[in-house]
C-alpha cells in the first residue's frame, strides 16, 4: 500500500464494517492500516475483536497481545486474551492471564466473569463461586454471571443458593430459558433432598432394642448382594468425602476471609458503616452456604446409617 493512503479514513471504514457485522471486510481494512502503521493499539484491538467474533481465536490472541505491548498499564487486553483462551479450551492459561489482567483492571466485571469460567472448567468450584460473585458485585445486572453462579451451586449440591441465583437471572431477563430449566431442576432436587432427610424421631434405646429384636431374623447374603453392598458403601463414602472437602474449601476460601474483612471493617470504627454492612453480608452468605453443605452431608450420613441398619438383618456366608 502506498504510504500516503488516508489511514484515518480506512480506520473509519473498518469500524463501520465492524458495526454492520461485516467482520471479514473489517479485518481486511484493519490489516491494511497495520501494514502502514503497526503501532496503533486501537487498530490491533479492532482487528483482534473481529477475529474473536469470527472464532479465529489464535489470531485474536496475537493482536490482543500486541495491544498489551503497546498499552502495558491496561489490563483489558489481557482479559480479552483470557476470554479467547477460554473459547479455545485452554483454561489453565486463561486463569493465569486473567489474574494478571485483573491486577491492572481490578474493577473489570468481565475479567472476573471469565475467571469464573476458567475456574469452573478446572473443577475449582469454590474459586469459581468467588469469581462470579465478584463479577456480580461489580455488575449486578450481568445475567450470565447469575446464571453461571447458579450452575456452580447446582454442581456442588447447594440447591438453595442455586435457586436464588436462577431467580435473580430470571428477574434480570424474564423468559431466560436456560435459567428456567436450571431453576426447575434445582427445585426438584431440593425437594428430593428434603424428602430424603428422615422426619422421624428416635427412642433413646431404639438401636439396642432393634438389635435384640432382629437377632433371630438373619438370612445369608449372596455373592451378588455382597458386591452390591460394597459398591453402595463406596459410592456413599465418596459422596461424603466430596461434601467434606467442599465444606473445608468454603471455610478456607470464604468463611475465614469474610471474618478477616469483618474484623478490619469493625476496627475502622464509625466511619466504616458501609464496609461493615458489606462484610456482614459476605459473612452471612458464607455461613448460609456452609449450612447448606452441612444439611447435604447430614443427609448422606443418614443414608449411610440407614444402609448399615438394613444390612444388619443379613449375615455373610463364610463358605461363599
Amino acid at each position: 500500500m502506498a504510504p500516503d493512503v488516508d489511514i484515518d479514513k480506512l480506520c473509519k471504514q473498518a469500524r463501520q464494517e465492524f458495526r454492520k457485522k461485516m467482520f471479514d471486510q473489517a479485518i481486511y481494512l484493519f490489516q491494511q492500516v497495520v501494514e502502514v502503521d503497526p503501532d496503533r493499539s486501537d487498530v490491533h484491538n479492532g482487528l483482534a475483536s473481529a477475529y474473536f467474533l469470527t472464532k479465529q481465536y489464535k489470531d485474536a490472541v496475537q493482536h490482543f497481545e500486541r495491544v498489551s505491548q503497546l498499552k502495558p498499564l491496561d489490563g483489558n487486553s489481557l482479559i480479552n486474551i483470557g476470554a479467547a483462551y477460554n473459547r479455545m479450551g485452554n483454561y489453565t492459561d486463561a486463569a493465569l492471564v486473567l489474574q494478571r489482567g485483573l491486577q491492572k483492571s481490578k474493577g473489570s466485571s468481565e475479567g472476573y466473569y471469565n475467571l469464573g469460567i476458567a475456574h469452573r472448567h478446572l473443577n475449582q468450584l469454590t474459586m469459581a463461586v468467588n469469581a462470579y460473585r465478584e463479577a456480580i458485585r461489580l455488575d449486578p445486572d450481568m445475567v450470565e454471571a447469575h446464571q453461571n453462579l447458579a450452575n456452580v451451586y447446582f454442581e456442588i449440591g447447594s440447591y438453595t443458593q442455586s435457586i436464588q441465583y436462577y431467580n435473580q437471572a430470571l428477574k434480570i431477563r424474564p423468559g431466560f430459558e436456560r435459567a428456567q430449566r436450571g431453576l426447575q431442576q434445582a427445585e426438584e432436587l431440593a425437594e428430593r433432598s428434603r424428602q430424603d432427610a428422615s422426619p422421624f424421631g428416635r427412642l433413646v434405646d431404639e438401636a439396642d432394642y432393634l438389635e435384640q429384636a432382629d437377632e433371630t431374623e438373619h438370612r445369608t447374603l449372596t455373592v451378588r448382594e455382597r458386591i452390591e453392598d460394597r459398591q453402595e458403601i463406596q459410592t456413599l463414602t465418596e459422596d461424603i468425602l466430596e461434601y467434606v472437602q467442599t465444606a473445608i474449601g468454603q471455610l478456607r476460601d470464604e468463611m475465614l476471609p469474610s471474618l478477616h474483612l469483618l474484623d478490619r471493617s469493625v476496627a475502622k470504627g464509625i466511619g466504616a458503616t458501609t464496609s461493615v454492612h458489606t462484610a456482614r453480608e459476605e459473612f452471612q452468605s458464607a455461613v448460609e452456604r456452609c449450612a447448606e453443605l452441612r444439611k447435604q452431608l447430614v443427609g448422606k450420613l443418614s443414608v449411610l446409617r440407614t444402609h448399615e441398619q438394613k444390612m444388619g438383618s443379613f449375615q455373610v456366608n463364610a463358605d461363599v
